[in-house]
Order: structure tokens, then sequence, then C-alpha cells
């Protein structure tokens, strides 16, 4: 079922069985890693974001160290490193990113900059079960294919290790059901899936992992 569309390209399609939505046509992976060349750039210039996304930062790491406090932890997505920065040193820090820029800003700004890397998650050099902890903040949508994003962050997780998403655009919020095509959340070129809170759980059942909160 088609939802939106944009310039007549990009259209928002609905599965009529469980409901995901997502873009069809999206970028293929060479357009997706021309757009993400230099995004780091996009989020530096932007001061007054920054500030803000500090705060929600601070926030996300609040309600996850209500279950978990230490371990090994990898940020999917990193960007420069600067959700990771926010986490106490009680954790071992990882990031993956797909922004060769952004890797070498966080080598360069954060001690544990060693640990970033350029890579895509599903061949992320990573042995299985070696994470107690991984994070996505504003980045599950960003996947072409997000069932295998999420086996993989399944096989990588330790027995009871913990899977954190957060800032991932909700279809079910009352702001995409009034703006729809002008939610400022649609965004085509890198918003390439639209999850609820229903999808989302679904799809991370299938992948072998467990709602706890």
């Amino acid at each position: 079922t088609e939802l939106w569309a944009r310039d007549g390209i990009f259209k928002a399609v609905k599965c009529k069985l469980c409901g995901l939505v997502w873009i069809d046509p999206f970028l293929t992976q060479t357009g997706l890693d021309m757009y993400y060349t230099n995004y780091i750039a996009h989020r530096l210039q932007d001061r007054k974001k920054m500030v803000q996304r500090n705060k929600m930062y601070q926030i996300d790491i609040s309600f996850l160290e209500n279950f978990i406090r230490s371990g090994k932890l990898l940020d999917v997505g990193c960007n420069g490193g600067f959700f990771l920065s926010k986490f106490r040193n009680s954790f071992d820090k990882y990031g993956i990113e797909v922004d060769e820029r952004a890797v070498k800003f966080a080598r360069k700004t954060f001690p544990f900059g060693k640990n970033i890397y350029k890579a895509q998650l599903v061949n992320a050099g990573f042995e299985n079960k070696s994470f107690d902890c991984v994070t996505m903040r504003g980045v599950i949508e960003h996947f072409p294919d997000p069932k295998k994003a999420l086996e993989k962050v399944s096989k990588l997780l330790k027995k009871n290790g913990i899977f954190f998403i957060s800032a991932t655009p909700n279809l079910d919020s009352f702001c995409a059901h009034i703006y729809r095509e002008k939610w400022n959340q649609f965004n085509p070129i890198q918003h390439l899936y639209y999850f609820s809170a229903a999808t989302l759980s679904r799809l991370a059942f299938l992948c072998g992992l467990k709602l706890i909160a």
C-alpha cells in the first residue's frame, strides 16, 4: 500500500500484513556511501543541535544504565564518538561508522578513539558474543536491510547482553499521522525504514532478541 510520496520519486509503502513502512525505491549502497561522506560536517556546523543532542544523550544513558553500567559496549553508527563519550569510563567503548572523516575525528578527539572503526555492521570484524551492550541511536532506520543488521547484533551480544535502540522515527507518533510526507522525520534519502513500536519489536523478536523495557 502506498502511503506518501515526495518529488514523484521516493514513495513510502506499507506492508499490509505486518505494517512495516519502507522507501521504494531507495538509494543503492554506492549512493548511500556518497551521501554519508563527511556527514560529520553537518553535525559540527549546527551548534544548537549539538547542544540539544548532548541533553538527549544524557537522557538515553540514564535510562540504559538502569540495566547495565559496565562492560564492553559497541555503538553502531557512532559518527564522531559523541554519544560514546558520555558513557561512564566503566564501559570499554567501541564504535563503527561509515563516514571516514567521522572516524578520524573520533580517533583524534577521544581516549577511546583507537576503538572506532570504519565498517559496515554486517561485515564488522568482531567476534561473536563479544559485547555486553550494543547501541543504535538514530541508526536502524538507515539500514538497507535492518533484519540482517539485527541478526548481526544478536550474534555479537554475549548471553544476557543488552541491545539499546533510541531516536528512531516513530511511525505511530502524532506528528507522523498528521504531517505524513511533510513530517520532519520523513527523509527518504537517509531514512529507509519507518518503524512503530510493534514492528520494531517484531523484527527484534525474529532476530532472537527479547523485549525487556
